[in-house]
């Protein structure tokens, strides 16, 4: 959290209604540009410049979070607001509705970068729309900061929509991305290991998997009392713990959800 910043320390809180999109305007794509202090992730700020002080480079500035490069280069989100803290972001009457952040632009000629750092934001953004019961396609939810100029509800700047367009991607790209992502069905390899019509049955098998070091638990289906280890996306990891419980003397197998 950015608690130097005088929009933190101003303390106004909000009821969020939509999500702002901003792109940082400035070829430096590390979050040590603009975090700060170093949590052994994002690396030092050298330059002084970060946001988490009163009035970074000068100005009145604050955004609920940020999306760029860890020191090790991988890309990373940092919150650096709570989600219903009033932001000084949109310089405009959005800052009284929406959440904003920022995604630190390069040189914008990575492709690689753009992607990892786009498909970033559509996560930060399915996340906050389900937090938040936002429908991602229903008008004003989420937009770029050039929209909210184009609506009045925001100062004159052009991003992300300059970055965006250099990608062939634009904010209904981006909307219908977020939409696809809370919408995707995922299969769950679990490991089962024993299913019951009484639940202090379940519940006594379930004791015997935690003393041998498992992380189980109960799961119902119907009338059924289902004791469970683990819920897995990629099936080898879930075949891998089914050969550990198998090992522990435990009868089990693999269930798809």
């Amino acid at each position: 959290m950015l608690t130097n910043n005088d929009c933190y320390k101003a303390g106004q809180y909000i009821t969020p209604t939509g999500i702002m999109v901003h792109s940082t305007g400035a070829n430096n794509p590390n979050l040590r540009r603009y975090l700060a202090p170093n949590d052994g992730l994002i690396g030092v700020n050298t330059g002084g410049n970060h946001w988490n002080q009163a009035k970074p480079d000068g100005q009145q500035k604050c955004v609920h979070a940020f999306i760029g490069k860890l020191a090790d280069g991988t890309v990373a989100t940092y919150q650096t607001l709570p989600w219903n803290m009033r932001g000084w972001h949109a310089g405009g009457a959005a800052n009284n509705t929406h959440i904003g952040f920022e995604i630190c632009e390069d040189d914008l000629t990575d492709a690689n970068y753009f992607n990892a750092v786009y498909q970033e934001a559509v996560e930060l953004c399915a996340y906050l729309c389900e937090l938040y019961n936002f429908n991602p396609l229903a008008d004003g939810v989420i937009i770029g900061h050039f929209e909210g100029y184009q609506r009045g509800v925001a100062s004159n700047h052009a991003d992300p929509g300059h970055w965006f367009s250099k990608f062939g991607k634009t904010m209904n790209d981006f909307r219908q991305a977020v939409y696809n992502e809370m919408n995707e069905t995922t299969t769950l390899y679990c490991v089962q290991v024993g299913a019951f019509s009484v639940r202090a049955n379940a519940e006594a098998l379930l004791t015997q998997i935690k003393a041998a070091g498992f992380d189980g638990y109960i799961k119902t289906y119907g009338t059924l009392y289902c004791v469970q280890v683990g819920a897995f996306s990629v099936r080898a990891n879930a075949e891998a713990v089914l050969a550990e419980v198998k090992a522990a003397g435990f009868d089990a197998f693999i269930k798809i959800e």
